[in-house]
C-alpha cells in the first residue's frame, strides 16, 4: 500500500503541482546570464530591479495556483487521474507551490552572482530537512509526513536564498503588493468560486465542462480583484 501511494504522489500529484513551474523554469534559464552580467558591470540597481521583479512575479504565480491546487484538486485528481487520493495529494502540496517557484528562481539569482556554493549548501540544507522528516515522521504519520516535510524543505530553502540575496543586494521586500494584495484577490476568488457552486449544485453540465467554466471565473475573479488593488509593478 505505501509504495502505491508513493507512486500516486510522484507519477500523479506531484507532476501536475510541478507543471506550472515550467515557467519559473524558463524565467531561471533567462536571469542566469542577465544577473551574471549585470553583476560583472557592479550594476546593483540592475541586480535589485531583477530580484525585485523575480519575488514578485514567482509569489504572485504562487498564490494564485495554491488557490487553483486548494479548489480545484480534489477534482483534478478524479478527473485527470480517477483517483481520490491523488487530488488528496494535490491540495496538500498546494501550499508548496509560492515555495518551490520562489525558491528555483532565486537560487538561478544566486548563481548568477557568483554563489554556487550557497545555493549548493541550501539546497543540501533542505534534502537533509527532508531525510529527518523521511526517517522521523513518515513511520508515524505516513504518507503525509513526507508531503509536509517536502514544503518544510521548500520554505527552509526560500527563506534562505531571501536571506542571503539580502545580505548581497539589499532590496526592498514590498509585503503588500507582493503578498497581501495577491492574498486578497485570492480570497474574493475563493468567496465567488463559493457562492458559485452553491448556485450551481445541480447542474446537467458534465463534470469536465464545469470545472472548466468554474476555472475560468475562478481565475477572471482573480485577475479582477487583483486589477482593483492598485497592485504596482517593482
Amino acid at each position: 500500500h505505501a509504495l502505491s501511494l508513493y507512486g500516486i504522489l510522484n507519477g500523479m500529484a506531484l507532476p501536475l503541482v510541478l507543471f506550472p513551474s515550467a515557467i519559473t523554469g524558463s524565467v531561471s534559464t533567462v536571469l542566469l546570464p542577465a544577473v551574471s552580467e549585470a553583476s560583472s558591470l557592479h550594476d546593483q540597481k540592475r541586480i535589485r530591479r531583477a530580484v525585485e521583479k523575480t519575488i514578485q512575479g514567482s509569489l504572485l504565480l504562487g498564490i494564485f495556483f495554491t488557490g487553483v491546487f486548494l479548489f480545484f484538486g480534489k477534482s483534478l485528481g478524479t478527473l485527470l487521474f480517477s483517483n481520490s487520493e491523488a487530488g488528496e495529494f494535490i491540495v496538500i502540496l498546494a501550499w508548496i507551490c509560492p515555495f518551490l517557484y520562489l525558491g528555483g528562481t532565486l537560487s538561478s539569482i544566486l548563481n548568477g552572482l557568483g554563489k554556487t556554493m550557497t545555493t549548493f549548501l541550501q539546497n543540501l540544507a533542505g534534502i537533509f530537512l527532508r531525510l529527518l522528516f523521511l526517517w522521523i515522521l513518515v513511520p508515524k504519520y505516513g504518507i503525509t509526513a513526507y508531503l509536509w516535510g517536502t514544503l518544510a524543505s521548500q520554505m527552509a530553502v526560500s527563506f534562505s536564498s531571501l536571506w542571503q540575496l539580502q545580505r548581497t543586494v539589499s532590496f526592498s521586500f514590498a509585503f503588500s503588493d507582493w503578498i497581501f494584495k495577491p492574498g486578497a484577490a485570492l480570497t474574493a476568488a475563493a468567496c465567488s468560486l463559493f457562492l458559485l457552486r452553491r448556485l450551481w449544485a445541480e447542474t446537467a453540465l458534465p463534470n469536465l465542462m464545469l470545472l472548466i467554466l468554474q476555472g475560468l471565473f475562478f481565475t477572471l475573479v482573480f485577475l479582477l480583484a487583483l486589477s482593483k488593488s492598485g497592485l504596482k509593478e517593482k
